[in-house]
């Protein structure tokens, strides 16, 4: 071999050795940041999902809360709408207040409160338009009124009770609507049940009395409804009771009782 092929021959030699041992001293970095990677992303997930978590279990009182002060708003306005508003302004009030209701329903679907007081705002208004043409608000009042106490049977304390006896009451019999006196009855006595001292629960069920004839029952009621303290948060809707249950009264008076 000559001295030109013997240096070319040791040259590359050395460059071949020098070349693997650079690659074998030298980290993979695409293999490393692959294994800090994996733990990052594991890391990032299992935050989320603690977020997740806390974020639900934070939203669950907060949403009770805002379902409780919606019924509050509704419960207050019906008041308002019911003992404060002239007549002359209460159809469109009530309307509005219905559609309000409406919204909440679906808001909080299968919510008794919710049930109890979107039927209260049916039947008012029917009660205060009046004619056939209010019946399927009175249906439909009668349908939530049944879901709500199917639910929880104390709804209201027992108000969810008298408001759909006094629609069996109040509403016509077959062939025209669903009026039933006895079943009428049942509800009222089964409100006075759950609220023996209760305001509403005994006007509605002395009001009934005093329609039904039984002048001595219905004063013993009434007079338990007009001695019923004015609750708290329910203030408006308790006095304008005591001024109908006070024109109930002097209705007995009138018949001599």
């Amino acid at each position: 071999m000559s001295l030109f092929a013997r240096i070319a021959y040791f040259v590359s030699l050395f460059i071949f050795f020098a070349f693997n041992a650079q690659a074998a001293t030298t980290p993979d970095t695409s293999q490393g940041n692959t294994h800090h990677s994996m733990p990052k992303g594991a890391i990032d997930h299992n935050a989320k999902e603690s977020h997740a978590k806390e974020s639900h279990a934070t939203e669950s009182p907060a949403g009770a809360d805002s379902m409780e002060n919606d019924v509050v708003k509704l419960r207050t306005d019906w008041a308002i709408a019911k003992f404060q508003t002239p007549k002359s302004k209460q159809i469109p009030e009530f309307e509005q207040l219905i559609k309000r209701a409406e919204a909440l329903n679906q808001k909080y679907p299968r919510n008794p409160e919710v049930m109890t007081w979107y039927a209260t705002c049916l039947s008012t208004y029917a009660s205060i338009k009046g004619g056939l043409g209010v019946l399927p608000h009175v249906k439909k009042a009668k349908a939530l009124l049944e879901e709500a106490i199917a639910i929880n049977g104390k709804v209201e304390n027992g108000f969810a009770h008298g408001v759909l006896g006094a629609l069996y009451a109040r509403v016509p019999g077959w062939p025209i609507a669903f009026g039933n006196k006895d079943k009428a009855r049942s509800n009222l006595q089964m409100a006075v049940q759950i609220s023996p001292q209760g305001s509403d629960s005994n006007y509605y069920y002395g009001d009934f009395l005093v329609d039904s004839g039984n002048y001595e029952e219905a004063r013993r009621h009434l007079e338990t409804a007009q001695h019923a303290p004015v609750r708290k948060g329910y203030e408006i809707q308790d006095r304008g009771r005591k001024e109908e249950i006070a024109a109930s009264l002097a209705k007995l008076r009138r018949l001599g009782h």
